[in-house]
Parts: C-alpha cells; structure tokens; sequence
C-alpha cells in the first residue's frame, strides 16, 4: 500500500499509536487494582476489543488479487502451535518430569515443523527466508531483544511494588518512560532513515537498550533509577525495531512481504514469552 518513503512515516505513526496505549494500558490497570478490583482488569478489555474488531469487520478494504488464491498451511500453523504451547508450558514446569516431556516434545514438533514447512507451497513459517542474512540477523534481534525487554517488563512493576513499597498505580506509571522512550524513538529513528543507514540506527538502538539493561541490572535501587533506566531500553527498541522491519520489507519480493513482516513480529512475541518464562522459572529456583 505504501512506498518506502511512506512507510517510514506511516511505521512511526504505528509505533506511536502502540506506544500510547502501552502508556495508558499500566496506568489504567494500576488504579484500576488499587480503586476497584483486579478482576476489572480483564473485564475492561472486553469493549475495546470489540470496537477494535468492528473497526477492522467494517473498514478493511482489500484489493483484489489476481491468479490462483494461496493455500493457507493449515498443517504448519497447527505444528507451530504445538511447538510453541509445549515449549512455554513445559519451561514452566522445567522442574517436573512432566516438564522435560514437553520440552521433548517441542523438540520434536520444531522438528517436523521443519520438515512440514520445506515442502509447503505457501509456508507460514518462511525457512528459504532465514538463509538471506538480514532477514536471519533481524529474526534474532525480534527474539532476543523481546527476550530482553518484555521479560524484564513483566516483572519490574513486581518488584516495585513489592521491594520498593509503591501502590500499584505508581508501580504501573514506572513503565511510562519505558514506552514514552519507545514511542519518540520510533517516530524520530522512522524518519531518520530516510537518510540514515538502517545499519547505524539498528547498532544506536540495540547500544541503547544494552546499556539501560545493563544499567537496570547494577543500579534498580530506587523508582527513579528504574523509570531512567528502562527509557532507555524503550529508546533502543524504538530506533532498531523499524529499522529492522523496514529494511527486511525493502529487500523481499512483495508477495513475500506479509510472510515476512509476520515473521518479525512472531520473534518478538515469541521472544517475549521465553523472557518471561525463563525468567520466572529461575525467580522460583
């Protein structure tokens, strides 16, 4: 829909919609916990998502396609599934017999998955992709970087609250920075490559978040540490985010561009939800 040039800007103008609401998501949910009750916390998102879903019913509109219409891989979305509920479920109960059986059987589904996705004619999980440099470079960043930053999100309002005494709104409003940071860097860095290389912003970024990581590690004695510290982590994710999808979709053909894209963002969460995991399995050891 969008040449490179516009979709530098319209990439900043989406970061800075999602930073947003990450900004008014903690905060709502904390005086949410501390003046109603936390179950609301799960019953709030119940009208917004639905808005959300009309929103998209009502006004997507999708050019027409010519040619054969593509086979969904059904199989390799039902493997990949399986793969990654057993992977997290069984890091969650990595202690147990019943852990490492899961893990094996992540093993093995990552396994057929493989073998499944090579011989799909439209695979959901793009493996001739992972063999072009960028594209495999920026697949590990989304994981690790995820790993880094959404690992250690869940668990400092946690620590907030609990080891440093605060209410659950003022643990909530420590975010804030963290996705400010994010926010700004995304629609400055977005602009920026337009006359940048995508290679400094990416090495700025990943720098950036790195050293906040790093300085969170040393330093998380007091509120005001944490709020700097994690701008600086939301800073480095918001200039090497874009810089990494933009450059992967400037270097795929274009009815590779969804795959791709997709991909990304899976690594993300994916990486996200091993941070987590990992993270609070060696918490509870």
């Amino acid at each position: 829909m969008f040449s490179v040039e516009q979709r530098a800007r319209i990439q900043g103008l989406f970061s800075s919609v999602w930073g947003v609401s990450s900004i008014v998501g903690p905060l709502l949910g904390g005086f949410i916990v501390d003046k109603v009750a936390w179950q609301w916390v799960f019953f709030l998102n119940i009208v917004p998502g639905i808005i959300a879903a009309s929103i998209v019913w009502l006004s997507w509109r999708d050019r027409p396609r010519a040619g054969e219409r593509p086979r969904i891989d059904f199989a390799g979305a039902g493997m990949l599934t399986v793969v990654t509920v057993t992977l997290l479920i069984g890091l969650q109960s990595i202690g147990q017999p019943i852990g490492l059986l899961l893990l094996g059987v992540a093993v093995a589904g990552a396994v057929a998955l493989l073998r499944i996705e090579r011989r799909a004619a439209n695979p959901i999980l793009p493996v001739p992709l992972f063999r072009r440099r960028l594209f495999a470079v920026a697949s590990a960043h989304g994981l690790l970087a995820g790993w880094a930053m959404f690992g250690s999100l869940s668990f400092i309002p946690l620590f907030v609250q609990a080891v440093l005494g605060t209410s659950a709104t003022e643990a909530g409003s420590t975010l804030a920075p963290m996705m400010f940071g994010w926010v700004i860097a995304s629609m400055i860095g977005s602009r920026l490559l337009l006359s940048l290389n995508f290679r400094f912003l990416a090495i700025l970024g990943m720098s950036v978040l790195v050293a906040g990581t790093l300085l969170l590690s040393l330093f998380a004695s007091s509120q005001l540490n944490i709020m700097i510290f994690t701008a600086m982590m939301g800073t480095g994710m918001g200039l090497s985010v874009p810089a990494f999808l933009i450059a992967v979709q400037s270097s795929v053909q274009r009815f590779e561009l969804g795959t791709a894209t997709s991909t990304l963002q899976f690594s993300r969460s994916i990486g996200g939800a091993l941070g987590v995991n990992v993270m609070g399995a060696w918490r509870q050891g």
